[in-house]
């Protein structure tokens, strides 16, 4: 009967003990500063984290966004054995930034970073950190004398026509980067503004038509929508503009097998 009994406990020892993970993603304008049970995770804010290592049961956990604003949860969460709990920040449809419980999940983003559950920074250092605000630059303009003429030899002045071409050339390299780029931005934007599921693809696979696209871009894109059906029809739209080493590497924005299969079967 003792036996037993010893059995009995050293069974339920290993079953609140068992080691849960839990992901903390954002999709706002905020960074996350995570914390544990009254200690900091991460010393530094960041979008998309997994914490490693928790114990089954109760856990505090407290967050501070770092953004526009600065916002601050406190909740109280179980875990469960065999669970991977998934929490995101992101605007209800009320339009206000919550910190929302989004079920269980199969398996976390290759992008987001894994850490394992710190023991050593008191929340209390962290709890009331906010960003800091960007100096003013003062811009200050230095008058250059004028250098005296010179005789310039023809081929010099060849040359140098040249090499005034090559950097026009750069120049509108370089410009035509920036528009892209800020054309990317005002996309992401209308993205987090829209508040369906289908109107948020048709703005990613609008800019995908419509824009030269990197492999990074796309996964980016791929991360702002709920579902893999709608990132599997984003990844079937813009493979058509990535290399053939790219499009593999695509594969990895699917959450679930089957999607991830699908799409891996249209590159034959």
């Amino acid at each position: 009967m003792k036996k037993a009994l010893l059995l009995v406990a050293g069974l339920f020892v290993l079953k609140s003990y068992a080691q849960i993970d839990v992901f903390f993603e954002s999709r706002s304008d905020h960074a996350l500063l995570i914390g544990v049970d009254q200690f900091a995770q991460n010393p530094e804010p960041v979008t998309q984290a997994v914490i490693t290592g928790l114990d089954t049961g109760l856990h505090q956990i407290s967050i501070v966004a770092l953004g526009p604003d600065t916002l601050r949860y406190e909740r109280e969460i179980r875990l469960l054995e065999k669970e991977k709990q998934h929490y995101v920040l992101q605007k209800d449809f009320t339009g206000e930034v919550r910190l929302q419980y989004r079920g269980i999940i199969e398996r976390f983003p290759l992008e987001a970073i894994k850490i394992e559950q710190q023991r050593l920074l008191a929340w209390e250092r962290f709890k009331n950190r906010t960003l800091k605000p960007k100096e003013p630059q003062t811009n200050r303009v230095v008058k250059v004398p004028a250098p005296p003429e010179e005789v310039i030899p023809d081929a010099l002045i060849k040359k140098r026509e040249a090499r005034k071409d090559s950097l026009n050339e750069r120049a509108l390299a370089r410009a035509s980067e920036k528009k892209e780029a800020l054309m990317y931005t005002e996309a992401i934007a209308a993205i987090k503004q829209q508040t369906f599921e289908f109107e948020k693809l048709q703005v990613a696979l609008r800019f995908v038509n419509e824009h030269n696209i990197t492999l990074v871009r796309v996964k980016e894109l791929a991360r702002l929508l709920r579902f893999d059906d709608s990132r599997l029809q984003l990844a079937l739209q813009a493979k058509k503009k990535l290399a053939v080493a790219e499009k593999k590497e695509l594969a990895d924005i699917f959450q679930f097998e089957y999607s991830r299969n699908a799409y891996l079967k249209s590159l034959r």
